[in-house]
């Protein structure tokens, strides 16, 4: 995996205005005992990925090979966050799903099963 020193992140996206309500709306669901539903907001947005894809080199972070944004790359979470393979009661890690520390780009290929 690549060392990503990232700048500050873009201002006001449209990921960081939509952050608070989904996440208030996913700790409702988990006390009440509900399937989490994590809503995609970081695809909605093309500034999450220009922002990664620029702080990465325009590299995967596993494989780092040279990726087209728009065609290949996709949004991954370090910390899983829907579930966690080893514990199934772990509910993942939900609310780390929109902070831009938790965000990395990977290749289709690496990112898949």
């Amino acid at each position: 995996m690549i060392k990503i020193e990232r700048a500050c992140p873009p201002q006001n996206t449209k990921m960081d205005q939509k952050k608070e309500s989904t996440l208030k709306s996913i700790k409702q669901a988990i006390n009440k005992g509900q399937k989490v539903d994590i809503k995609n907001l970081w695809s909605a947005d093309s500034n999450v990925k220009k922002f990664l894809h620029e702080s990465q080199y325009g590299k995967c972070c596993y494989c780092e090979r040279k990726r087209d944004i728009k065609k290949e790359m996709e949004v991954e979470h370090f910390r899983p966050k829907a579930e966690v393979k080893e514990s199934t009661e772990h509910p993942g890690y939900w609310w780390l799903s929109y902070e831009w520390g938790n965000l990395l780009l990977s290749c289709a290929k690496c990112n898949g099963k």
